[in-house]
């Protein structure tokens, strides 16, 4: 049933032979171009104060790690072929025949996303990279290499990575904080 739901949803959103040629471009641009721009905002704002913005990078960085490889497993672990190969819809750019579920690309828009909302500062950034995580998903639909499900699920992943990382980098902030007690205290 689930499975049924993708299935009509992606052809609700993929583009077909009478789609208009800007819609189509468009969302090529976009299915591809997001990173891009995420990873020349994040070197800005890390320019703009490298002392405040040294701690995001890294966590930033450890989110899209944890989040990648995530989404690696999952799909080794549970392999959702692409539309494409099944032989749905239409494909407008080309990809390799890989796991579709969940969307790396989408998957590390939506951990930039997740690590830097709440962050003092980086908000923007934040916001900025959710925006153009679900602008990137609609297009990968669009152009006929993600299921909705595949967009949805790398949100989940960008999410649970964010708190993870959070929490083991607050765990450890604060095993730090006491050991610097202790030996402030001798």
């Amino acid at each position: 049933m689930l499975s049924e739901l993708n299935h009509k949803l992606f052809l609700f959103f993929n583009a077909d032979g009478s789609s208009s040629d800007g819609l189509i471009l468009s969302a090529q641009i976009m299915s591809e171009a997001p990173q891009f721009i995420l990873a020349i905002m994040l070197l800005c704002f890390w320019l703009y104060d490298p002392k405040a913005g040294w701690p995001v990078a890294v966590k930033v960085a450890a989110t899209m790690s944890l989040a990648l490889i995530f989404s690696k497993v999952i799909g080794m672990v549970y392999p959702v072929e692409r539309p494409f190969v099944i032989g749905l819809g239409t494909q407008w750019l080309h990809h390799s025949p890989d796991p579709s579920f969940p969307s790396d690309h989408a998957t590390l828009l939506f951990a930039i996303a997740c690590s830097c909302l709440g962050r003092p500062g980086w908000p923007v950034v934040g916001w900025t990279a959710l925006v153009l995580g679900i602008v990137n998903g609609w297009a990968r639909i669009v152009v006929g290499l993600h299921f909705p499900l595949d967009i949805l699920g790398a949100l989940v992943v960008g999410l649970v990575s964010a708190v993870i990382v959070r929490k083991a980098l607050d765990a450890i902030s604060l095993r730090n904080d006491r050991f610097l007690q202790r030996n402030s205290q001798v």
